[in-house]
């Protein structure tokens, strides 16, 4: 029995229990990779590659695999398809694509053909990040999301970052354990991660990313751009601050000039 599985399906929802009506822990995407912890009946155990969380996801949405999935490469069209003469699955931004040549994918006894559009970790410089980032605008709150069709804060973090190959923790306050801190929010440059709390002086509740000119993306109600000071996030139809800055953290000390 393969100790390692890939994701069949669009995506897959990662549950903490064996049932749907379960709490959400994350959302495995097409070609994703996981580890097998175990079954039971149509639920299997994994462990998830790119952010090591654990959870239980459909059987049937996974194929068992030799090995983890380390493409670089993710589709970037909003919405696609992978297909061949008898089935086609549809994928989306952020899907992986396993040991993919610029027409077809694979992995175990699978090929797809596939004629959208991707990008190589190694091609994706700060201006491409940046355009990735506005695909995700408007994208609704969804628990444990990391699609344009739902998405939670530290799922939107999670997901561009993945197109870096970073593997970066699922939840906020563990990505905000990594990198190197910053102690000005005038030091912050484009891709840093940015944390906050709903209340002064609380606990980190919430995440986004500085996307440069005062302004950071993040998830609140949908996937938006707001105004961002050392004090936190500042609503100006409201004039009040709805989050309070507590920390920065840089992954990337220098980005990539492709």
């Amino acid at each position: 029995m393969s100790n390692f599985s890939i994701c069949h399906v669009s995506n897959s929802t990662v549950y903490i229990e064996p049932n749907d009506s379960s709490d959400v822990v994350s959302m495995v995407l097409f070609g994703e990779s996981a580890k097998v912890i175990d079954f039971s009946q149509k639920w299997t155990q994994v462990q998830i590659h790119n952010n090591q969380c654990k959870g239980w996801v459909h059987a049937d949405h996974f194929v068992p695999s030799k090995e983890i999935n380390n493409s670089s490469i993710r589709c970037i069209d909003f919405t696609e398809f992978v297909y061949h003469e008898e089935r086609r699955i549809p994928i989306f931004i952020g899907c992986q694509l396993p040991n993919y040549d610029g027409i077809r994918l694979q992995y175990e006894n699978y090929q797809w053909n596939f004629s959208g559009q991707s990008i190589h970790a190694k091609d994706l410089g700060m201006e491409r990040f940046k355009r990735l980032g506005q695909k995700y605008l408007g994208s609704p709150y969804r628990k444990g999301g990391r699609s344009p069709f739902g998405i939670d804060d530290s799922g939107l973090v999670h997901i561009l970052y993945s197109f870096l190959d970073k593997t970066l923790p699922r939840t906020a306050n563990k990505q905000l354990s990594i990198g190197k801190p910053l102690s000005f929010i005038q030091e912050a440059q484009i891709g840093d991660l940015l944390g906050f709390s709903s209340a002064k002086g609380g606990p980190v509740d919430h995440i986004g990313l500085y996307w440069g000119n005062h302004q950071v993306l993040h998830v609140d109600g949908i996937a938006q751009i707001d105004q961002v000071d050392h004090n936190g996030i500042y609503h100006s139809s409201s004039g009040q601050y709805t989050y309070f800055l507590t920390n920065i953290q840089r992954i990337i000390e220098v980005w990539p000039n492709p």
